[in-house]
């Protein structure tokens, strides 16, 4: 027994050395038979000495620590003999009953190589992502477990497999490859759309992975082979919802157009137009552009309505390359965002330097206001028309701002330089009291030269004496003669006499005669007030019977005040008044005071030479008329929303003068806008206004984009190419170019309202 035992116990050590001479020398010294040279090289030899040795020595000794190593060997070189099965048994039972051994990783690495050779990959994945779980791995086993999985994902893997691949490791890099690859595999096989939804997907979720660019590369290779209808053009607009009256309005100007220019084809070669409702929401716009592109095929897509629908479509447009062309959306430089978004429209940005243009240009205002409400609209048409006027030269003395629903612009009026017309009344009112008390002191002394001997009422009420009655004096006053402005001064001239008599007929002792009876002789002699000789008094006094005549002159003093621009200007007059005795002409006595009166200064506070207000319609006639109010009479330009028949009712007189530009005008005497009038009337009964001219405008631009596309095979491409080359285009609204960034130009319209109606300013 113990003979036996020592016996076997050398065999082993011999065997052992065998072995380690075999695996020492049997390969280059750069391909030794170790862990890591086998995980970088996946068929590394087996001699058929190599492998007797290998199974000697686990027959001999299975507890051996080589003995590990030997097994992997001999599964090895199944593997290396395309034995798949024996091979992968082999390096398993390495890697689950040795797991402590340096053996197990490059053995299960190798176990996962087999399932792929049997083609079971999905589970060759299951078995590497165990392999990539295993803590403190060397960077080379990373490599190897990543570089496999990666080759089985590309290569090995169908579309089924790959989703199952995403649903399995949602978290991990294989999902990432597995999407990239599902993309390139659907677009190889002739399904694009598969194809672009996976790059979109790949690009959505890793904008930061280093085949973004490739991703991008190819879903625009997929959109260019999509398979599209020449003949049908997508409607994205919102026809239910708070913007329906947007949307409804636009499409029945594409209805128009369709109807038109469907008369003139053949019943092959028919346009459709197929509408989809957005809703007025983002998540409608996008919905609905995906359901035109996959379901309907269509070629082009007119609309959206609304700025914020258009800009949430901008990365649908990036990846499927389908021509949008928006007749509506009014946010400035939208266009410029894609190389297949189009927009025909006025811009809020083109109309405000359109209107900054005419105003420095054609209505030479250097100096200019500007007044608008805090709506995105209002603000929009300022700051374009301030940044033109300021590019050109001009200058913005004010730009202001109201809160939506205001009604007062007191304090907006008064910051334009206005003047304040309650300050002016006051300052009249104390002008007119300071005449009032100077007539009234002309009017008491003039009282004590006529009727000396007399005392006023008042002293003697004071004195509590009861006057004795008195004969008393008959006095005419003619009434004041002016001199300068026969307008301003014939009515001061009017209300000094007035006043005057009423403070000289209190006076005791006096009896003056109404300006009625004065009058009535003055016709009757045949004299005129303005010129009396000393013997045209003497029959005056006859007639009327009166022994004093007052005679009075009013005139104004050139002094030319200097004045600050908005402050009241100072007018001096010189009021004369002299008592003549009417026997023989005599002077008694001569009064000669002056008197200083304000008026409306010629210039607002502000030197401002025009103002203009990008409002609505019923604002812009509170404004006009507070203007007028305010004193501050110069030119008003305004926006495209005056284009209403409110504005020709109310603001006719305030408003009157005014300018502003629109897109379109339905009154246009053109023929081809009248007959479009006339055409859209007949057909909804109801006026065309400026979206649906525009939409009918995009659509016969449309049409005749794809009358130019010949061939069998056109794409989406095609159109938008052929877009960009568009340079001269007239449709009813005018001439029109598209512009390399996507807007399609056109000149404005200038509207004068004239005497409560619109005319065209050329």
């Amino acid at each position: 027994m113990h003979k036996n035992r020592g016996l076997a116990g050398t065999v082993a050590l011999v065997l052992a050395g065998i072995l380690g001479f075999g695996l020492a020398g049997c390969a280059p010294r750069y391909l030794a038979k170790t862990p890591n040279a086998v995980i970088a090289y996946p068929y590394m030899p087996v001699t058929p000495q190599e492998l007797n040795n290998y199974k000697a020595l686990i027959a001999i000794s299975p507890r051996d620590p080589n003995a590990v190593k030997a097994r992997y060997w001999i599964a090895q070189d199944a593997f290396n003999n395309s034995q798949w099965n024996k091979a992968e048994r082999g390096f398993l039972k390495v890697y689950k009953r040795f797991s402590y051994s340096e053996w197990a990783f490059p053995a299960g690495l190798m176990a996962a190589r087999a399932r792929v050779k049997r083609e079971k990959n999905l589970e060759a994945l299951a078995l590497l992502g165990d392999l990539r779980n295993i803590p403190d791995s060397s960077t080379e086993m990373a490599t190897a477990v990543q570089t496999l999985a990666g080759k089985i994902i590309n290569d090995e893997l169908n579309l089924a497999e790959l989703a199952r691949v995403r649903a399995t490791y949602p978290t991990t890099d294989w999902n990432q490859q597995a999407l990239f690859v599902t993309g390139k595999r659907n677009l190889d096989g002739g399904n694009p759309n598969a194809a672009i939804q996976a790059f979109t997907s790949f690009i959505d979720l890793y904008p930061e992975s280093k085949f973004v660019s490739l991703a991008w590369e190819l879903m625009g290779k997929a959109a260019r082979i999509v398979p599209v209808n020449r003949n049908r053009i997508g409607c994205l607009l919102p026809l239910s919802g708070a913007y329906a009256p947007y949307g409804k309005t636009i499409q029945q100007g594409l209805e128009l157009a369709l109807e038109e220019i469907n008369r003139y084809r053949s019943e092959g070669k028919y346009l459709g137009l197929v509408p989809i409702d957005s809703k007025g929401t983002t998540d409608g716009a996008v919905a609905g552009l995906q359901r035109l592109m996959d379901l309907e095929k269509v070629m082009v897509v007119i609309g959206p309505a609304l700025s914020s629908s258009v800009k949430a479509l901008i990365p649908v447009l990036k990846k499927r390359h389908i021509p949008v062309i928006s007749p509506a959306a009014s946010e400035s430089r939208l266009a410029a965002r894609s190389d297949y978004l189009f927009r025909y429209m006025l811009t809020n940005q083109e109309q405000g330097e359109a209107m900054a243009e005419y105003a420095f240009l054609r209505g030479n205002c250097r100096r200019i206001g500007i007044l608008h409400g805090s709506a995105r609209y209002d603000r929009s048409l300022a700051e374009a028309f301030e940044s033109k006027f300021q590019e050109l030269g001009g200058e913005v003395a004010a730009r202001l701002e109201y809160p939506q629903g205001a009604a007062d612009f007191r304090k907006q009026m008064l910051d334009l330089g206005g003047v304040d017309p309650g300050r002016l009344k006051d300052l009249e009112v104390r002008e007119r009291k300071n005449l009032e008390r100077l007539l009234e002191n002309v009017a008491y002394h003039s009282a004590q030269r006529i009727a000396p001997h007399l005392k006023d009422s008042k002293d003697s009420r004071d004195k509590k004496v009861t006057p004795a009655p008195i004969s008393r004096k008959r006095v005419a006053i003619i009434r004041f003669a002016e001199q300068g402005d026969q307008t301003q001064e014939q009515a001061l001239g009017k209300w000094i006499t007035e006043k005057f008599s009423y403070a000289l007929a209190v006076k005791p002792g006096l009896k003056v005669l109404t300006q009625k009876e004065t009058f009535k002789a003055l016709k009757n002699l045949g004299l005129s007030p303005l010129s009396l000789s000393p013997q045209a008094w003497k029959s005056l006094g006859e007639s009327l019977g009166v022994q004093v005549l007052v005679l009075g002159q009013v005139r104004q003093i050139e002094d030319n005040p200097s004045t600050k621009p908005g402050v009241p200007i100072p007018i001096q007059y010189q009021i004369d008044i002299r008592l003549v005795r009417a026997r023989d002409g005599r002077e008694l006595k001569h009064f000669s005071k002056k008197w200083s009166k304000s008026i409306a200064p010629e210039e607002n506070t502000k030197d401002i030479e025009a103002i203009y207000l990008p409002v609505p319609a019923q604002d812009a006639v509170l404004i006009g008329s507070q203007l007028a109010f305010y004193d501050l009479k110069v030119p008003i330009f305004g926006s495209d929303t005056w284009l209403n028949s409110k504005l020709l009712r109310q603001g006719a007189e305030v408003l009157d003068g005014a300018v502003f530009a629109t897109g379109f005008w339905p009154d246009n005497p053109a023929a081809r806008s009248r007959d479009f009038v006339e055409h859209f009337e007949t057909r909804f009964s109801t006026r065309p206004s400026l979206l649906a001219v525009q939409a009918y405008d995009v659509f016969y631009l449309v049409a005749a984009i794809l009358k130019q596309i010949r061939g069998p095979k056109v794409s989406r491409e095609d159109f938008q190419r052929r877009l960009l080359k568009v340079r001269a285009y007239k449709g009813v609204t005018g001439r029109a170019i598209v512009e390399p960034d996507g807007e399609i130009r056109r000149a404005p319209v200038f509207l004068e309202l004239h005497k409560g109606k619109l005319r065209q300013v050329h």
